[in-house]
């Protein structure tokens, strides 16, 4: 994930004076996903023509009420709560403690705890807010920070972009400037430049 920082850099000169200039920084940190693979994913995991559909988001389970009755019970609940915190005496009488209460919150499997380790990288002096930027940045993370290997010999066997999936998470410019990448780069032999 990486984000753009623009800032204004005063420089004294001995002829000129002060002189300011603007300075694109780039900012990125890795954050390891607990869930995925310790090996990482590679790219035959991922299959771009089966496309996701309104209906895979519109009737999962949680949205669709598809989720045995939990999302009844937890509106109850948060509708008991706020009478609870208007009429506190008026619940008491309704609901005794002997017959369970008021409506609680249902227990639903937790989540287990766990730190998500992340790492900050160094700073890219590079404007990702541009097409060239993106380049730019891309190969400062991957072939610099990193140090991968990006041979310029298609189908080399030491290519770490030839088989591994790497996800970039941004806003929606990175997301453009990164597609705009791919579709100019799409003939491309090298893994990397694609």
């Amino acid at each position: 994930m990486y984000d753009n920082i623009n800032f204004k850099e005063t420089k004294r000169d001995q002829v000129v004076g002060h002189k300011s200039t603007m300075i694109a920084m780039t900012t990125a940190v890795i954050v390891k996903c607990p869930e995925l693979p310790a090996e990482g994913l590679t790219q035959d995991m991922h299959n771009p023509t089966i496309p996701l559909s309104l209906g895979d988001i519109l009737f999962s389970p949680g949205v669709s009420g598809n989720d045995g009755g939990l999302g009844a019970s937890i509106t109850r609940d948060l509708i008991a709560e706020a009478v609870k915190a208007l009429h506190p005496r008026a619940v008491r009488r309704v609901f005794s403690p002997v017959e369970g209460g008021p409506p609680t919150i249902p227990t639903i499997d937790r989540i287990e705890l766990n730190s998500t380790p992340f790492w900050q990288l160094g700073a890219i002096y590079e404007n990702e807010g541009t097409i060239d930027g993106t380049y730019a940045v891309h190969e400062s993370i991957f072939l610099s920070q990193f140090a991968l290997n990006a041979p310029d010999v298609p189908r080399d066997p030491t290519d770490d972009f030839s088989k591994r999936l790497w996800l970039v998470h941004g806003d929606k410019l990175t997301a453009h400037h990164i597609r705009a990448v791919k579709a100019q780069q799409l003939a491309s032999e090298c893994a990397f430049d694609r």
